[in-house]
């Protein structure tokens, strides 16, 4: 049996938990405990098969990395698997790969930035001894990517050497480069701008955390933030315009079209003019991270009410939506007529990008979502969990492998709870 050993960090008490005395995970109740939280998640993330990163496409191949600490390569038309490549920790998540050269560049909680060739061989991989949630930059073959303990890098892309460092001394957001500008931010709250050789050109204070990549267009750079609000700051440092919400803003904003895209956490997807003026706003059932896409008039993004969707971007009228048996906390591109995305129910769907009607699937290497440890800022007290396979599930894989590829599998959920909830069920260990 597979188990997942429960540690309370604070208290000392440890949990076995066995994985098959648990039916389905109320999904919904896990969103709530993240909503509720008032702590990003990311790095409390575990392992599991699910999916939170957003994918890259290249030259008909879409490669994305998963809880399951792999790195995928598939056919972007059939998605047949073309390679994996294994790190030691969860990978890609809350990021993207970014490829440059024919070399895919991309982060992993392992700690390390790994450089790999298209036919998925190792070139190098720089170590930073912290987590890694970001997408990579890479401009006049320098690597710039920031890692959770505030520390920002600038590698070289050939040979993964360090340039320099630049040190904010806490968790950062991925970078921009917009006219000869680095942009990101720190959960020290504040906006960031660098030179390319990384001396500080000025910072913008900020009321909370920052959100995700920020996005430069037309002289200005926007961001998303915990404190409810998108902001406007121009390239100097000055703030032109925020937008408040009745939530916490958490994703990417996209501009396109004199029009900005981003979501907040009171379940709306949001157009603002690049004035600061409301165009329209589409409702949705839960909070969302999303990294907006556009792609022929359409703004397609993931929601954790388990749905992908495609809104008009002129209307904000709903185009359709899939939806999927978990929340998709990751987001969808669009290449050739294709959504590609992927789900915390460890499966990565391709759609067609005007219905919406699944092309294929494929799911990861594991079929038990990941568990993730919430983490709450009032009562400043954390869970750890960690995932033990056996034989039985080596078994498992082997038949499931005889199915092919792309059988259909019920995935299996488990209980995520803190002591003071957890019910105790026949087959549970508890000890002190």
């Amino acid at each position: 049996m597979d188990k997942y050993i429960q540690n309370d960090l604070d208290s000392g008490v440890v949990f076995e938990i066995d994985r098959k005395q648990f039916g389905e995970l109320d999904l919904i109740v896990l969103t709530k405990e993240v909503e509720r939280s008032e702590k990003d998640q990311i790095f409390n993330v575990r392992t599991g098969g699910s999916i939170s990163g957003r994918p890259a496409e290249y030259k008909g191949v879409v490669y994305f990395g998963a809880c399951d600490h792999i790195f995928y390569a598939l056919d972007a038309k059939t998605g047949k698997e073309l390679w994996r490549f294994r790190t030691n920790g969860p990978t890609n998540v809350g990021g993207q790969a970014s490829i440059y050269n024919n070399r895919i560049y991309f982060g992993s909680f392992d700690g390390f930035l790994y450089c790999l060739s298209l036919d998925g061989k190792l070139v190098w991989k720089f170590n930073t001894n912290h987590k890694l949630a970001v997408k990579p930059l890479i401009y006049n073959n320098t690597v710039y990517f920031g890692s959770e303990d505030g520390t920002f890098y600038a590698v070289s892309a050939d040979k993964g050497a360090e340039k320099w460092r630049f040190h904010t001394g806490n968790t950062l957001t991925s970078p921009i480069i917009y006219r000869n500008t680095i942009y990101f931010g720190s959960w020290d709250h504040n906006l960031y701008a660098l030179t390319l050789n990384g001396k500080l050109l000025w910072r913008f204070p900020l009321r909370d955390e920052p959100s995700g990549q920020v996005t430069g267009y037309r002289d200005a750079i926007y961001l998303c933030c915990r404190d409810y609000n998108m902001y406007a700051v121009s390239t100097k440092g000055k703030i032109l315009w925020k937008f408040e919400t009745k939530g916490p803003v958490m994703g990417i904003p996209t501009a396109k079209n004199n029009t900005v895209y981003f979501s907040s956490w009171d379940k709306n997807l949001y157009a603002v003019s690049t004035k600061g003026e409301q165009l329209w706003k589409f409702p949705f059932n839960g909070i969302s991270f999303a990294v907006p896409f556009f792609y022929r008039n359409k703004v397609y993004f993931g929601c954790c009410d388990n749905n992908i969707y495609a809104v008009n971007a002129r209307t904000g009228k709903l185009a359709w939506r899939f939806e999927t048996n978990a929340p998709v906390p990751g987001n969808p591109i669009v290449a050739n007529g294709i959504v590609y995305c992927g789900s915390w129910d460890c499966n990565f769907y391709a759609l067609d990008a005007e219905t919406g009607s699944l092309l294929w699937k494929f799911r990861t290497s594991i079929s038990t979502p990941s568990p993730v440890d919430v983490e709450y800022a009032s009562k400043n007290r954390s869970t750890e969990s960690i995932w033990i396979p056996d034989i039985e599930e080596k078994n498992k894989e082997e038949t499931e492998e005889e199915q092919g590829e792309y059988a259909v599998l019920s995935p299996t959920y488990f209980s995520l709870e803190t002591k003071e909830t957890m019910p105790y069920k026949s087959g549970s260990k508890y000890r002190k």
